[in-house]
């Protein structure tokens, strides 16, 4: 009897092949694109380009490719220079427009970048403006859309820097002071809006970096010998969506709160037991004598179940 091939490791290996090939695509795909970026980004290039097309009549069969060169060269930088201003002023504008048939101020659209570069990883939010009355207010702008977290607070921002005028359609019902008419200040909401997104990513990454620093083992982690609290943390969560708050929870009953600033330091911590009770000892040591940052109290929170253990504060 004719023995049957085991189609399912055969099926295996196929599958293997087909992710290496697309991994090496990949690979490939991501090299193309690094070394054209590359290439088009010398600006000699560009000037040896400008002299070839100088030197040869237009009717020439290498005039319309010489062209087309020039053209690519040219968009390439223009895109260097707008993520350059992208990287260094953390906030750029552009012009954008909508689609529907219906939009107001037929459709113009002012759009505001803002980029935050936490630890590198960039993260981009965007913010778009139209104009509601642009006969009657036309310097007037209101938020249409943004990509903004909730943790902003953009509602109080915009009541404070982009009121809209009153007797206008759109406009939020809210009490002026006699006499005194505010104004608009786009430039100042987007400040504070850049200033809050900062602080909220500096305060959100500083407690995942605790987290991913005291939920894992030392012996894991570093491959050295531990203290007794190694491993004792139960869990490090957010109890707000703004990070302005840390809670730290250990096996054995200890939970501490720890109040966050914008840059990432903590402002004041406090520890209790299971039973509610305060420690002290462990707000101090959490807290140490000088400012610390969140993502800096690994060693503090292994060793503080050890430091309590046995002692009444």
């Amino acid at each position: 009897m004719a023995e049957v091939p085991d189609l399912s490791s055969s099926e295996t290996l196929i599958d293997e092949e087909i992710a290496q090939i697309r991994s090496q695509l990949q690979s490939l795909d991501h090299r193309h694109s690094l070394l054209r970026t590359t290439l088009l980004s010398y600006r000699i290039l560009r000037s040896r380009l400008t002299s070839a097309q100088t030197k040869i009549p237009s009717q020439h069969h290498h005039a319309d490719s010489l062209a087309a060169a020039l053209r690519t060269v040219d968009a390439q930088l223009r895109l260097n220079t707008s993520k350059t201003y992208r990287a260094c002023a953390g906030a750029t504008c552009f012009a954008a427009r909508d689609p529907d048939p219906a939009a107001v101020d037929s459709g113009r659209v002012l759009g505001v970048r803002i980029d935050v570069l936490p630890h590198g990883k960039g993260k981009t939010y965007v913010m778009l403006l139209h104009r509601p009355q642009p006969n009657k207010a036309p310097e007037a702008w209101r938020v249409h859309r943004h990509t903004l977290p909730p943790a902003v607070g953009l509602e109080a921002l915009l009541a404070r820097y982009l009121p809209f005028p009153h007797g206008v359609e759109g406009a939020r019902e809210e009490p002026q002071k006699e006499g005194r008419v505010k104004r608009q200040d786009l430039v100042g909401l987007v400040r504070a809006i850049r200033r809050a997104v900062m602080g909220w990513r500096r305060r959100v990454d500083a407690i995942e970096a605790l987290k991913e620093e005291v939920l894992v083992g030392d012996e894991e982690r570093r491959g050295r010998t531990t203290g007794s609290g190694a491993s004792c943390v139960k869990r490090v969560w957010m109890p707000d969506e703004e990070g302005r708050e840390a809670k730290i929870e250990w096996k054995g009953g200890l939970i501490a709160s720890l109040r966050i600033r914008s840059d990432g330091v903590v402002e004041k911590c406090t520890v209790r037991d299971a039973n509610g009770a305060e420690r002290t000892a462990g707000s101090r040591l959490l807290m140490g004598t000088e400012e610390t940052s969140v993502a800096s109290l690994g060693d503090r929170i292994r060793e503080l179940p050890g430091c309590l253990d046995g002692k009444q504060y």
